[in-house]
C-alpha cells in the first residue's frame, strides 16, 4: 500500500470521529439547556406557590377578624336586612344553604336544606367565577411592580354559616337557656394565585365566632 493512500484513509477517519464527537457535544449541550430551563421553571413555580400560600394565609386571618368585628347572630337570621345577610345563593359571598326558617331554638338549625340536600358552595366553580357570589380583598406580595411598589394580589373568599355551637364548651346544659346561648360557626374558604399566575392555593378554616 502506498504512503499517499494511507494518508487519505487517515484523513477520512479523523473527519468521521470529529463529526461524532461534535454530535455528542451538541446533544449534551441541548440536554443541559433543557434541564436548566426545567429547573428554572420549577423554581419559579415553587416561588409563585409560596407567594400564593402567604397571600391566602394572610387573607384567612383578616377574614376571621372581619367576622368578629362585623358579623353577629342577626346576620344569619331570616329576618336580616343588612348588606351582610347570609343567603342560600351566596349573595355577596355569604352562604347558608341549610335550614333555619321557622326554628324556635338554635338547636333547630340544620346544615341540610329543607329538602334534605347538603350543599357545599365552595366546591362550585360558578360561585368563584361570579363576582357577586364571593368577596375579594387585596394583600401585599413580596414582589415589586414596575414602579418599585409592592404588588397587590387579589384573594377571593367565601364565608359559610354552619349553624351554632356552645358559647362555652365547658358550660353546663341548663335546658332552654343553653339551647339559645350559642355562637355562630363559620367555614371560611380563600383562594389566591401567585403574582406570576403560575400557581393557585386554596385554604380553609372552621371558625367559631366570639359573639
Amino acid at each position: 500500500m502506498s504512503m499517499c493512500k494511507l494518508k487519505k484513509d487517515q484523513v477520512g477517519a479523523t473527519l468521521i470521529v470529529s463529526l461524532v464527537i461534535l454530535a455528542v457535544i451538541t446533544i449534551l449541550g441541548v440536554a443541559s439547556m433543557r434541564a436548566s430551563n426545567l429547573e428554572l421553571r420549577m423554581a419559579a413555580s415553587a416561588r409563585d406557590r409560596a407567594v400564593a400560600f402567604q397571600a391566602a394565609e394572610s387573607a384567612l386571618g383578616r377574614v376571621e377578624s372581619f367576622i368578629d368585628g362585623n358579623l353577629t347572630i342577626e346576620n344569619v337570621l331570616p329576618s336580616c336586612t343588612t348588606n351582610n345577610c347570609f343567603s342560600a345563593n351566596c349573595n355577596n359571598g355569604l352562604c347558608f344553604t341549610g335550614d333555619l326558617q321557622g326554628a324556635v331554638n338554635q338547636d333547630d338549625c340544620r346544615l341540610t336544606s329543607a329538602t334534605g340536600e347538603l350543599k357545599q358552595p365552595w366546591k362550585q366553580e360558578d360561585n368563584w367565577a361570579d363576582t357577586s357570589l364571593h368577596r375579594t380583598m387585596s394583600v401585599l406580595s413580596p414582589g415589586l411592580d414596575e414602579s418599585g411598589d409592592f404588588k397587590q394580589i387579589d384573594v377571593r373568599y367565601m364565608i359559610e354559616f354552619l349553624c351554632f355551637v356552645p358559647r362555652d364548651e365547658k358550660a353546663i346544659d341548663d335546658g332552654e337557656n343553653s339551647r339559645n346561648n350559642g355562637v355562630p360557626l363559620y367555614r371560611v374558604t380563600v383562594r389566591a394565585s401567585g403574582d406570576a399566575g403560575r400557581s393557585a392555593v386554596a385554604l380553609q378554616s372552621v371558625y367559631r365566632a366570639r359573639r
